[in-house]
């Protein structure tokens, strides 16, 4: 992998670039070297290669938004953008910065410009694929603990505790697998518990259902047995049933035939009767209608007159709606011209006031623009030179407002500069007072009581063998007899040997006890050791915090007069010249920064502090009456303009309201002329709606002749009219009382003959012997019923028995099938168990052979960097790191090896757990002397060949590679641009 470029844009000290669109950085293949001073962006390249490229976020102490800890101050947004090259293809990743940003992630390959990957998740399992890492987690802690790590830290894993150094590698070397596999396990084995005892309880519960319904067989094929015999009894009660219905039913067909003669011969008497009531009525009618032909005859000459009547004034009704239409049309027409005459009169009179009211507008117009040309003619004139003065007043006002804020910053810088000094005192103080000496002396006194101890370990060790060797000689010869001759002999005397053993067994004792004080002496001296390093290591620290705060007090004091407060100030001066000179700034000195010039150097800010404080509130007076001075000629001349605008406006709305009069004026005087012919139209429809009115002038009379003689008959007419319908039926009526007189006669013959048949069916009919058959009937029916219902009974009994049998079969189907699952259980619990006893064995083999394969390679980086071969070995238990020739562990090497050797384990490890054969060094000599810098600097780039890394990118500001390096990166800042590349590499 090759990264061949990174874009910043609103990135920390990076800026929008000088078009607008960030600051591209180019890398090359091989060595980068990025350098520049403090604070000019070096370590800002790293972090965001690792958080577009790696998916690390940075990491500090401190808790920071990634949104607010990345953006450039007071931007809302910021785009990252890295273009790298793998496996032949060229791909740029683009990450944004900001809660408001709408840019999304992605992953663009260069060639066609197509996205590979869109969105956040998207982008993290393509870079995962692409650099060959199992998740974004593993490929972010390859990042922080090996490609990227950060200054100053190299080598703090290597000389870590043993609990510190197994939480920074495990993870790394993805061995705590193990652990968490055996942890999670734990997990697994409570959920299989679980379901045992779940199994457990249903067995428990099955077994409970299974004893509850055992009698269930039984029950079963006892109401199987009763269904049978309920059955039986059923049939027959059926059958004597349907013998009783037979007869009953006979017996009640003969009653319902005497109930019917009976019943026919009612009807045929009510029908007779109903009869004879209709020939009555029929006479009565005949001679209605007789009656009714003499009042026709009576009324006929009436009847005619009201109905010629009646004829005539329909036509004369209808001439005279045709005269009253004609009148109101006429009316109407009438009221048309009067209104087309008013209109007429009306347009010429409106048409005369808007003519009046267009020449007073028009003066007003002629006045209005005679008092404008002179306003203008002087604002323009005058322009240009206000245009330039309020140019001059804006940037005199930003310029203002720089400067301002740098005086105001003085005091603060001058607040932050005193904390630091204070600081640097402190730590001048403390380091003052440190001997090295001491260090080697607690090491020499610890290896001394180490080897004095293993040196009586080895003769205890010696003397308790000889002991045991002795008791062994001394039970096989206790009777005197040689073991080979089988015989007494006196070489081989129990008493001899006796004492030997004694003399033994106080040695053994005597060594004991030394080897104990020895021990003690030694942890004694490993504790006052232990004390020592950390001394040494809280004064290391104390080293690396003065030459930070001598720097962060260097660059502070540096940037007491940005440029573009320069640039501010120059330009102030050359537009007022009245502005008090500014005074001069303290100077820093030629060579290094120490506790004595810091102290100098403050006591010259804190005055410098209150000589800019006092000159700015003269310079702010100078500078605040020249801006009052313009503000009030921008202020006049806007009322000038305002009142220009003002007038002009007016005199455009009069020409306007000019114009439009003129329209209504002329458009009024048309509309006069239109209602003139309107009017003269509706005179001649009058004169031809007179002419057709003349017809009807006696119509009124006319009608009022052929009303009274329509009264004078009306009593007649309707006389005639009611009779007349009675008299038309009297044919009708005479048919149908003939027809009634037959019928009445049929139906006295039909009742006569239902007389006989009711005498006759009566003889041969007995109730009680009815009633009898009925009452057998139904003591058969009930029987009947009772055996349904029982039978109904016992078949819900069986059925419910049915049920409690299949319960009883599935219990105990469930039971077995519950017995199988806890046997699965027990069996997978067994290898469970033994799933983590095998992690639980298997880890520490694993860890030990990633470490011996790891400590293989360092050790071959290592030699090739160093001018005395070692042998490295990598103790998993703890971490921990051992040299031989010498037995020394990493404490014990001096500064320049312990980074040897950790450049060493950082590159094996990038090999043998990323692939990427690529790695970042931030500042790798900090904190190295200077004559061994230049050794540190040779040995790190014959360690990049020595790893084959294709590329690594140094970032240093020391000149320790100066002329080593062709592809150096050089970073410059400034208040005004912010971080770019400089041109002069």
């Amino acid at each position: 992998m090759i990264i061949q470029s990174i874009r910043l844009k609103h990135i920390k000290s990076y800026g929008a670039g000088p078009d607008g669109d960030g600051v591209t950085v180019s890398f090359e293949k091989g060595v980068n070297r990025v350098a520049g001073r403090n604070g000019h962006g070096k370590t800002t390249l790293i972090e965001s290669i690792g958080y577009a490229l790696f998916l690390t976020k940075p990491q500090f102490a401190e808790n920071f938004q990634t949104e607010t800890y990345f953006l450039s101050h007071g931007a809302k947004e910021g785009e990252i953008d890295v273009t790298l090259s793998c496996e032949g293809q060229s791909y740029r990743i683009e990450r944004a910065v900001g809660k408001q940003t709408k840019r999304r992630s992605k992953v663009v390959q260069v060639s066609d410009q197509s996205i590979c990957a869109e969105g956040d998740t998207e982008v993290s399992d393509f870079l995962c694929r692409l650099l060959k890492f199992p998740d974004p987690g593993h490929l972010s802690e390859v990042f922080r603990k090996l490609v990227g790590v950060k200054q100053g830290r190299l080598a703090l894993p290597f000389d870590s505790a043993a609990a510190d150094a197994k939480r920074y590698f495990e993870p790394l070397l993805e061995v705590d697998v193990f652990r968490d596999c055996f942890n999670h396990l734990i997990e697994t084995v409570r959920v299989f518990k679980g379901q045992r005892e779940e199994h457990n309880e249903k067995q428990a519960k099955l077994t409970g259902q299974i004893e509850a319904l055992a009698d269930s067989p039984e029950k079963l094929a006892g109401g199987r047995k009763e269904i049978e015999e309920t059955n039986t009894a059923l049939d027959s009660a059926l059958k004597d049933r349907d013998v009783a219905r037979v007869a009953k039913d006979s017996l009640e067909a003969l009653d319902k035939t005497v109930a019917n003669a009976r019943n026919t011969f009612a009807k045929a008497a009510e029908k007779s009767k109903h009869a004879q009531e209709l020939c009555s009525a029929a006479t009565r009618q005949v001679a209605e209608s007789e009656a009714a032909v003499k009042v026709l005859a009576e009324n006929q000459t009436a009847h005619e007159a009201h109905v010629e009547a009646e004829e005539l004034l329909g036509k004369l009704e209808k001439h005279r709606v045709n005269r009253d239409e004609l009148k109101e049309k006429r009316d109407e027409t009438e009221r048309g011209r009067v209104d087309s005459r008013n209109r007429a009169d009306a347009a010429r009179e409106q048409a005369k006031e808007f003519e009046r009211q267009r020449s007073g507008k028009q003066k007003q117009h002629d006045t209005l623009t005679a008092k404008i040309l002179p306003a203008k003619k002087k604002l323009d004139s005058t322009g240009a030179a206000f245009e330039k003065s309020a140019g001059d007043a804006k940037t005199a006002a930003t310029h203002r407002d720089a400067v301002g804020g740098w005086g105001g910053g003085v005091g603060r810088l001058k607040k932050g500069q005193a904390k630091i000094s204070v600081d640097v005192a402190r730590f001048s103080k403390a380091i003052a007072g440190w001997d090295d000496l001491k260090l080697a002396a607690a090491g020499k006194a610890e290896n001394d009581a180490r080897r004095e101890l293993e040196s009586l370990q080895k003769k205890f060790a010696k003397a308790e063998q000889s002991h045991l060797t002795l008791g062994a000689q001394l039970k096989e010869i206790s009777g005197g007899i040689c073991p080979f001759l089988k015989e007494k002999c006196r070489q081989f005397d129990p008493a001899k040997v006796r004492t030997d053993l004694e003399v033994q067994s106080s040695a053994v004792a005597i060594l004991k006890e030394e080897v104990e004080k020895s021990g003690a002496a030694h942890e004694k001296a490993k504790k006052t050791l232990d004390s020592v390093k950390e001394v040494q290591a809280n004064i290391k620290g104390q080293e690396t915090e003065l030459a930070a705060s001598l720097g962060s007090y260097r660059e502070g004091m540096e940037a007491i007069f940005p440029d573009d407060v320069a640039g501010a100030l120059k330009w102030l001066g050359a537009w007022d010249h009245n502005l008090p000179v500014v005074p001069s700034t303290p100077k820093l000195p030629s060579g290094e920064l120490n506790a004595a010039g810091v102290a100098e150097l403050q006591e010259r800010l804190n005055l410098f502090a209150e000589e800019v404080d006092a000159w700015w509130k003269k310079a702010d007076a100078v500078i605040k009456a020249r801006l009052e001075s313009f503000q009030e000629e921008k202020e006049a001349r806007s009322v000038l303009e305002a009142n220009l605008i003002k007038d002009l406006k007016k005199a455009e709305e009069l020409q306007e309201e000019c114009e439009s009069l003129l329209k209504s004026a002329k458009g009024k005087e048309a509309e006069a002329s239109k209602h003139d012919g309107t009017a003269k139209v509706s005179a001649v429809q009058i004169s031809n709606l007179d002419e057709a009115l003349k017809p009807f002038a006696d119509l009124t009379s006319d009608i009022k002749r052929e009303q009274g003689k329509r009264e004078a008959n009306r009593i007649g007419h309707e006389r005639y009219l009611v009779a007349k319908k009675t008299a038309e039926d009297l044919a009708a009526r005479k048919n149908q009382m003939n027809r009634l007189e037959a019928d009445a006669r049929a139906a006295q013959t039909d009742l006569e003959a239902a007389g006989v048949a009711v005498k006759k069916f009566e003889k041969g009919f007995d109730p009680e012997q009815l009633k009898t058959a009925q009452q057998n009937y139904e003591a058969k029916n009930e029987r009947a019923i009772a055996l349904k219902e029982k039978l109904k009974n016992e078949t819900s009994s069986l059925k419910h028995e049915e049920g409690r049998f299949s319960e009883w079969k599935k219990a105990c189907e469930d039971r077995g099938r519950v017995a199988v699952d806890i046997g699965r259980c027990e069996a997978a619990l067994e290898l469970v168990e033994l799933a983590r006893k095998t992690l639980a064995a298997a880890a520490p083999a694993v860890a030990q052979h990633l470490c011996n394969r790891i400590a293989i390679k360092a050790q071959g980086v290592f030699n090739q960097i160093n001018p005395d071969p070692i042998e490295l070995s990598w103790d998993a238990n703890g971490y921990s790191l051992r040299v031989t020739p010498g037995e020394r562990h990493f404490a014990m090497l001096s500064g320049g090896e312990q980074t040897k050797l950790a450049l060493a384990m950082t590159l094996a490890m990038i090999e043998e757990f990323s692939g990427l054969r690529f790695c970042i060094f931030d500042e790798p000599t900090y904190g190295v002397d200077a004559d061994s810098r230049q050794k540190l600097a040779d040995a790190i780039l014959q360690a990049q060949k020595a790893a084959g890394l294709d590329q690594l990118m140094l970032v240093s500001h020391d000149d320790a590679f100066e002329g080593k390096i062709e592809h150096a990166i050089l970073l410059e800042k400034s208040a005004a641009t912010g971080t770019r590349v400089s041109a002069a590499q």
